[in-house]
């Protein structure tokens, strides 16, 4: 992965917003984790930050696919990565599915240290939640809206 250097004009790294649009095809989903990583550094984000938003918007992205169009291609979903001040914010919009309520409130429900009780699946959103500072969701007749937040330094 090349390292994004901030625009020479602004120290405080890079600002502003860029909007991603894919279809529903996985191909297009590790695409756009490369693209939001690198994104995400170029604002600021140290390498543990940048990489929770990656993996955060690769898990949902591969759940729209998957589960909001069971794996249908030629339906279209948006990133935008909006990086301001000490914030950068991704709004993932599709026309899938809506997420079950019961799959936003679940909650780690085993011991991680015990490897073999670890689930196959469904800790998606679990995931999500563990890397970002603050996580929306609104499902509404144009679609479904997810977004995240996630602070350049630690709130108090």
């Amino acid at each position: 992965m090349p390292n994004v250097p901030s625009p020479p004009d602004d120290p405080e790294g890079l600002r502003g917003s860029v909007t991603l649009s894919l279809s529903t095809r996985l191909a297009d989903v590790a695409m756009a984790g490369t693209a939001v990583k690198a994104i995400c550094t170029a604002a600021g984000l140290d390498e543990e930050g940048a990489g929770g938003m990656e993996l955060a918007v690769v898990e949902l992205l591969n759940n729209i696919v998957i589960h909001g169009h069971a794996k249908a291609d030629g339906f279209k979903m948006q990133v935008e990565v909006d990086a301001q001040g000490e914030v950068v914010r991704l709004r993932i919009h599709d026309v899938g599915a809506p997420v079950p309520q019961s799959a936003l409130t679940r909650t780690f429900g085993f011991d991680p240290a015990d490897i073999e009780a670890l689930p196959e699946s469904g800790m998606g959103l679990m995931l999500v939640r563990a890397s970002v500072d603050e996580l929306d969701y609104r499902a509404g007749p144009d679609g479904n809206i997810m977004t995240l937040t996630k602070y350049l330094r630690p709130r108090a």
